[in-house]
C-alpha cells in the first residue's frame, strides 16, 4: 500500500490555470505553488522528492496535461505568477520545483489532455491515496503516452511493455536522454503532415533545439529529408540514428542529394547511443546518491 512515510513514493494533482500552467513549466523543470491555507500547507509538508505528481488544468479544459516529479520546495516571498504580479502581493508561498517527465503542448491541451475519473481535482495540491487509482493512473499513462512507471519502494508499481523492435527501443532511449539531460522530450512530433522520431525542445512554447530521425535498415532518404526540412524550417540541430552497416549509404546521401547539411546532421550508430545512455544514467544514479 502506498502511505505517506518517508520511505514511499507518493502520488500528487497540481491544480491551477491555464495561465498559471503556461507560466509555471518554462523548460524541463517547472515551479509550483499554494496557498498559505492549514490543508494546503500540510499537503506541502509531506511532499518530499521523487513523488510523482499529474498536472491538471482546470476548467475549461478539465484534463491532465503531463505528470512529473518533484525534486526540492522551499516558502518563497516574491510574487511570480500573473495573478500575483497583478495584484502585487504573494498568493502561493508555499512552493516546490518539479522535473516534467511528460508534457503536452499547449496547443494540445483542449484536445489531449486525460481525463481520469476518481482522482482529486478540487485543492491547488491534493494526495492521491487509493493504491487502486495509482495503478489506474499508470496504466491510463502508459497507454496514452507511451510512458514507463517504475516505483522503487516498498510497493512496486510495474507497467509491462511487451517486446519492441531495436527501433522503438533507440527512440525511446533517445526520449530518456532528452529529459536526463533537461530538455522538453517528445516523439512523434509534428512536422508539416510528417512526424520527427524525436524532438528535443528548451521550452514548453519553443520549436525543437534538436531533432532525431532512426533508420534501421528503413528509408534513409526520407529521414534525412525530414532532418534538412526541420532544420530549414527551425534551424535545429539534426541527428541521424543508424546501425553501422547503413552508414555507406547515408555517407552516399550527405555526399550527394543532401550535401548541403553534409556539415550540419551527426550520424550516430545505434551502439553509441546504448553505451552512452547506460554511462549517462550510472551518472545520475551517483549524483542521486550523493544528493547533487
Amino acid at each position: 500500500m502506498v502511505t505517506s512515510s518517508s520511505n514511499k513514493t507518493n502520488w500528487w494533482v497540481i491544480v491551477g490555470s491555464e495561465e498559471n500552467w503556461d507560466y509555471a513549466i518554462q523548460g524541463a523543470t517547472g515551479i509550483w505553488g499554494v496557498r498559505d491555507k492549514p490543508v494546503l500547507k500540510r499537503s506541502w509538508e509531506r511532499i518530499k522528492k521523487g513523488d510523482y505528481t499529474l498536472f491538471y488544468v482546470k476548467s475549461p479544459i478539465k484534463g491532465v496535461i503531463g505528470y512529473g516529479q518533484i525534486e526540492s520546495k522551499n516558502k518563497q516571498n516574491v510574487p511570480i505568477w500573473p495573478d500575483e504580479q497583478r495584484e502585487a502581493r504573494v498568493i502561493y508561498p508555499w512552493r516546490f520545483y518539479f522535473n516534467v517527465n511528460h508534457i503536452l503542448r499547449p496547443e494540445l491541451w483542449r484536445k489531449e489532455s486525460l481525463k481520469m475519473e476518481g482522482v482529486p481535482f478540487q485543492a491547488g495540491l491534493s494526495p492521491i491515496s487509493n493504491p487502486e487509482t495509482i495503478k489506474r493512473i499508470v496504466k491510463i499513462i502508459e497507454k496514452v503516452w507511451g510512458e514507463k512507471i517504475t516505483l522503487e519502494e516498498e510497493e512496486k508499481i510495474i507497467v509491462k511493455k511487451p517486446a519492441v523492435s531495436l527501433h522503438d527501443q533507440i527512440k525511446g532511449i533517445i526520449y530518456e536522454i532528452g529529459k536526463l539531460d533537461n530538455f522538453i522530450s517528445e516523439k512523434e512530433f509534428p512536422l508539416d503532415g510528417e512526424r520527427l522520431d524525436v524532438a528535443w525542445r528548451k521550452v514548453m512554447r519553443g520549436v525543437p533545439t534538436k531533432v532525431f530521425e532512426i533508420q534501421i535498415g528503413g528509408n534513409i532518404h526520407q529521414a534525412l529529408g525530414k532532418l534538412k526540412h526541420s532544420f530549414d524550417l527551425w534551424n535545429s540541430e539534426p541527428y541521424l540514428i543508424i546501425r553501422e552497416g547503413d552508414r555507406r549509404k547515408a555517407d552516399e546521401l550527405l555526399s550527394g542529394t543532401f550535401h548541403e547539411i553534409a556539415n550540419i546532421v551527426r550520424v550516430i550508430t545505434t551502439d553509441k547511443i546504448e553505451k552512452f545512455y547506460s554511462s549517462l544514467r550510472k551518472s545520475k544514479e551517483l549524483r542521486r546518491g550523493l544528493g547533487f
